[in-house]
């Protein structure tokens, strides 16, 4: 391995505890030097998202190999701009420059004659694909100006006046969900979901695969004698305590049945004249 771009550690720091968040970064800087990786500290950056309006804590910068982070307001991931306030003015304003400066090839098609087909296919090859990119996870966030800027650069008509084919992008809608992927074949996501029995919807994800061999996946588990479900219900595990409670209720009767209920009886007597608690 030469490069290994966009690595990325997130951390929860809690009651202004970053001891979490350092180890990681130690354990990040330990790997890389048993693996042959050499980080490069001056491309690393660092975004604090805090959202208190009061008690703002002044954190202690961030060392690499004894050299300090630079800590920024935002930082580019995967052609994502993501801000320390996590807004998307920045990087719906990125990708509107962006697909402007595609439609100035689209205008020059358009007065060379090709045809809406094929002003199309280019438009949905060049302009849609960037704005569009990763919307699932910003666009139900973005504000409504951010909003009237993507459609200006998302619909239009074949007339005089428009330079853009006769497009009209369907932006998902937050409260949608995966409805939209679903029914719309051209998207990425489409095909990732598969319904429930109550309708709803679910992702497909792809098998874990350890050594080369898939895990089988299960929807519960028995963990520590408790049974988790998959939705989080515990109904499973209710019946099974209740299971287990009436076997070992038949035990108790065959000893009541057997005369052990007088010596039980004398037992309660004398926990309660000494003030136990008995259960």
């Amino acid at each position: 391995m030469k490069f290994a771009d966009d690595t990325t550690i997130v951390g929860l720091i809690s009651d202004n505890d970053e001891t979490h968040y350092r180890e990681e970064i130690q354990h990040l800087t330990q790997w890389c030097s048993n693996n042959n990786l050499v980080l490069n500290t001056s491309k690393t950056k660092e975004v604090i998202v805090d959202y208190r309006r009061s008690r703002r804590t002044e954190h202690a910068p961030l060392l690499i190999h004894g050299e300090a982070v630079e800590r920024v307001n935002n930082i580019k991931f995967l052609g994502i701009h993501i801000t320390s306030d996590l807004t998307w003015s920045m990087n719906t304003a990125h990708l509107v420059k962006k697909a402007q400066q595609r439609l100035f090839f689209l205008r020059k098609l358009k007065r060379a004659g090709l045809s809406p087909q094929l002003l199309t296919n280019f438009y949905r090859a060049t302009t849609e694909s960037i704005l569009c990119l990763s919307a699932a996870v910003w666009y139900g966030s973005c504000t409504a100006q951010d909003r009237k800027d993507l459609a200006q650069n998302s619909t239009g008509d074949c007339g005089k006046s428009s330079s853009r084919p006769g497009l009209n992008i369907r932006w998902p809608d937050p409260e949608e969900g995966p409805t939209y992927y679903r029914n719309n074949p051209t998207h990425p996501g489409n095909g990732l979901f598969v319904p429930l029995p109550s309708g709803k919807w679910r992702t497909e994800h792809a098998p874990l695969l350890i050594h080369g061999e898939a895990v089988e996946r299960v929807n519960n588990i028995k963990f520590l004698g408790i049974h988790i479900t998959s939705d989080l219900t515990w109904s499973m595990n209710t019946a099974h305590l209740v299971k287990k409670a009436q076997q070992r209720l038949f035990f108790l009767r065959k000893l009541k049945h057997a005369g052990l209920s007088a010596l039980a009886e004398e037992e309660v007597t004398l926990k309660s004249a000494a003030g136990g608690a008995f259960l």
